[in-house]
C-alpha cells in the first residue's frame, strides 16, 4: 500500500473518529440525572468525615492511608461536588449555608492538626451532615433514589465509625463512643434494607455481601478493644475496605436507576 493511500484512510479515519469523541466527552460534561446529583450530594456527608478522620490521624500521628493526601483529595472533591449540585436550583439557599460551614471547617483543617479543635469540627461536620440530608431529602423522588441515598449513608457511616473511634483513642470522653455505636447500629439496619432490596443485581447483592464481611470483623476488632494488636491501624484498615466498597454499590445502584 502507497504512502498516499495510508495518509488518506488515516485523515477518513480521524474525521469518523472527533465526533465520537466529542459525544463521548459532551455525556461525561452533560446534565446530571436526579440520581446522580443525590449520588453527589450524599458524597459530601462522607467527605467532610473523612477530612476530619484524617485530620485526627495527622494530629495523632498515624500515617495510614496517607492522611495529608486523603485530607487534600477530600477538600478538593468537596468544592467540585458543590460547583456541580448549585447547577440545581432549588437547593442552591441550602448550599449557601453548607458553604459557608465549610469555609469555617476548612480553615481549620487547613492548619496545623489541634487535638482542642475536634469538638468545634465536629460541631461544624454535624450541621454539614443535617443541610446535606436536607438536600438529598429535597431531590429524592422515588424509592430507587433512596436506595442510592441509603448506601451513600454507609460510605459516610463508615468514616462516621472511624472518626469517634480516633476520637476515643485520642482521650476524649464516653460521648463520642456512644456517638460510634450508634453508627454502627445505623450501618446494621441500612445493611438490611439494602439486602432486602428487589431489585438488587447479582454485582450488587455480591458486593454488600462482602460488605457485611468487613463490618463484622471491624465488630470483633472493637469488641477486643485495646487488646487488638495494632487496634488503630486494623479500625482505619477495615473502615477504609467498607468505604470502598459503600462507593461501589452506590455507584451500581446510580447505574440501575438511571437505566
Amino acid at each position: 500500500m502507497n504512502s498516499k493511500l495510508i495518509n488518506r484512510l488515516i485523515l477518513i479515519s480521524a474525521f469518523f473518529l472527533i465526533p465520537q469523541f466529542s459525544l463521548a466527552s459532551e455525556n461525561v460534561q452533560g446534565k446530571k440525572t436526579l440520581s446522580d446529583l443525590v449520588d453527589i450530594a450524599g458524597q459530601q456527608r462522607m467527605l467532610v468525615h473523612r477530612a476530619l478522620v484524617s485530620y485526627a490521624q495527622i494530629g495523632q500521628v498515624q500515617s495510614f492511608g496517607n492522611p495529608v493526601r486523603t485530607k487534600q483529595a477530600s477538600i478538593k472533591q468537596f468544592e467540585n461536588n458543590l460547583k456541580i449540585l448549585k447547577n440545581e436550583q432549588k437547593i442552591n439557599n441550602q448550599l449557601v449555608k453548607i458553604e459557608s460551614l465549610w469555609n469555617q471547617l476548612k480553615m481549620v483543617i487547613l492548619a496545623v492538626p489541634k487535638k482542642e479543635k475536634m469538638a468545634e469540627l465536629i460541631k461544624l461536620n454535624e450541621e454539614i451532615v443535617l443541610l446535606s440530608n436536607k438536600v438529598i431529602a429535597t431531590l429524592i423522588s422515588n424509592s430507587q433514589k433512596n436506595m442510592v441515598n441509603i448506601s451513600g449513608k454507609q460510605r459516610m457511616l463508615s468514616q462516621r465509625i472511624a472518626l469517634f473511634m480516633l476520637m476515643e483513642n485520642w482521650g476524649f470522653d464516653d460521648k463520642y463512643k456512644q456517638n460510634m455505636q450508634m453508627s454502627l447500629a445505623q450501618f446494621s439496619m441500612n445493611s438490611k434494607l439494602l439486602k432486602r432490596n428487589k431489585t438488587n443485581t447479582k454485582k450488587i447483592t455480591k458486593t454488600l455481601q462482602s460488605l457485611e464481611k468487613d463490618y463484622l470483623a471491624l465488630i470483633k476488632i472493637i469488641a477486643r478493644g485495646k487488646k487488638e494488636r495494632d487496634y488503630s491501624f486494623s479500625i482505619s484498615r477495615y473502615t477504609s475496605q467498607m468505604l470502598r466498597k459503600a462507593k461501589k454499590i452506590t455507584k451500581l445502584y446510580v447505574q440501575l436507576s438511571n437505566s
